[in-house]
């Protein structure tokens, strides 16, 4: 089989890399499962904070996009960093210092009594995120071979999708659950933060010992050449593009975990529903979005190992343009004839998310991938960043799909730039040997 070394473990249809056994698999598999999950429910817990702790009755875009904006300005200031310090030290201490840094913000937010404490542990959030997502990005592509790549994205993916659905499904009634059982609203959502809290920091330590020690390359360039390495392979167009496609695919993931839940909370609030029942109303619309994707991963898996990367690039960021723009047509979220709309979302957000990751992993030099991979991910943030900011400032002072119709747009702009890449730089197929 061109360009596959078979020597190396087979796990189904994804060939390994070299020196990467199933205890490795494992602990990635189950931090792919937890870390979206654990990321995302601060999406639920900011609402839920606002409303019972805070008693905030409007402006909670505005002051959730600038938390936003807090916690992408930490990102883009770490991420960078955790990517230059795991091609040096390896993965596994990085990943795990992002999980226990999580673990840490969720056991203060619930504690705040002012808002300032609230954008405090959104920096330790943010900084937790950094390092996390960074190195499930990172590993996700050190551990297949170049033709297994989309098979181990979508796998990942997929587990992704599971472990956020599954957690917000669950955590999100939590809240109720304690108040029925004679809790008062706010020590019910301490109880609940702190339980995400332990999650977090026993994954540290899963992370921590089971995934493949030190780095995937022998070649360890030096401290100089790694902070460089983001900046210099930008000048290459299919790189270049790649780190586009983070500006949107990133903003596409966070836009519809915050502004989803967000959405359903204002709903709610202005027909006199619950804080608690309305944020899971929110939530409700994000697990439909997220179910969807996951339903549609398999299709982005096939698609990026069988065709040029550039081009199923192009064709996830018309998709995902077309899906958010739909969101203009929902009136009520709390109308379940709109649910379809809110599960073209998540297929949007998948197709792009893919075959970015895809392009970004062929592309990255393995000896730099952590470093290459880092500047990817700074580029994600610029775009969380503005899209968050203008977003939550739409979504008050124009409609709630406001933040969307933005993403769309930037989704559109970035489909334009693949066609022009694919015509001038199409680089390899995925079947085709690459050596880096």
């Amino acid at each position: 089989m061109k360009g596959i070394d078979t020597t190396a473990k087979r796990f189904g249809p994804i060939w390994l890399a070299p020196d990467v056994n199933y205890i490795h698999l494992s602990a990635f598999f189950y931090a792919s499962l937890v870390t979206i999950g654990m990321l995302t429910f601060v999406n639920f817990g900011q609402t839920y904070l606002l409303r019972e702790n805070f008693g905030m009755t409007g402006g909670e875009g505005t002051l959730i996009g600038l938390m936003t904006v807090a916690g992408e300005l930490t990102i883009m200031l770490t991420v960078g960093m955790y990517g230059i310090l795991c091609d040096r030290i390896g993965r596994r201490p990085v990943y795990a210092l992002g999980m226990i840094l999580m673990g840490l913000s969720y056991i203060i937010y619930p504690l705040a009594s002012v808002i300032w404490v609230l954008f405090l542990a959104r920096v330790i959030y943010a900084a937790g995120v950094s390092a996390a997502t960074g190195m499930l990005g990172t590993v996700m592509n050190d551990y297949p071979q170049e033709q297994s790549r989309g098979k181990m994205i979508a796998l990942s993916g997929m587990l992704l999708g599971i472990g956020a659905v599954a957690a917000n499904g669950y955590f999100r009634n939590l809240p109720t659950r304690f108040i029925e059982s004679g809790l008062d609203s706010i020590t019910a959502g301490q109880y609940t933060f702190w339980i995400i809290a332990a999650i977090c920091i026993v994954s540290g330590i899963v992370v921590g010992i089971g995934l493949k020690p030190g780095t995937p390359h022998q070649e360890r360039p030096s401290l100089r050449e790694l902070a460089k390495s983001g900046f210099t392979e930008a000048a290459k167009p299919r790189t270049g593009l790649s780190y586009a496609s983070a500006f949107v695919a990133r903003s596409d993931m966070v836009i519809i975990g915050t502004f989803t839940v967000l959405w359903g909370g204002v709903a709610g609030r202005e027909m006199g529903i619950g804080g608690a029942e309305s944020a899971a109303r929110g939530v409700l619309l994000f697990i439909v979005a997220q179910g969807a994707g996951l339903v549609w991963s398999p299709v982005m898996g096939y698609l990026v190992d069988r065709f040029n990367r550039v081009s199923v690039l192009a064709f996830g960021s018309f998709i995902s343009a077309a899906v958010f723009f739909t969101t203009l047509l929902v009136g009520d979220p709390f109308d379940n004839r709109y649910l379809p709309l809110f599960a073209l979302l998540g297929i949007g957000q998948i197709s792009v998310f893919y075959s970015s990751q895809a392009l970004i992993g062929q592309e990255a030099p393995a000896a730099k991938r952590g470093s290459v991979i880092g500047a990817f991910a700074t580029c994600g943030a610029v775009g969380i960043l503005i899209f968050s900011g203008i977003g939550g400032w739409l979504f008050d002072v124009w409609r709630p799909a406001g933040a969307f119709v933005l993403v769309g747009i930037g989704a559109t702009l970035l489909g334009i730039a693949a066609v022009i890449v694919r015509i001038r730089w199409p680089g390899p197929m995925p079947q085709e040997e690459l050596v880096k």
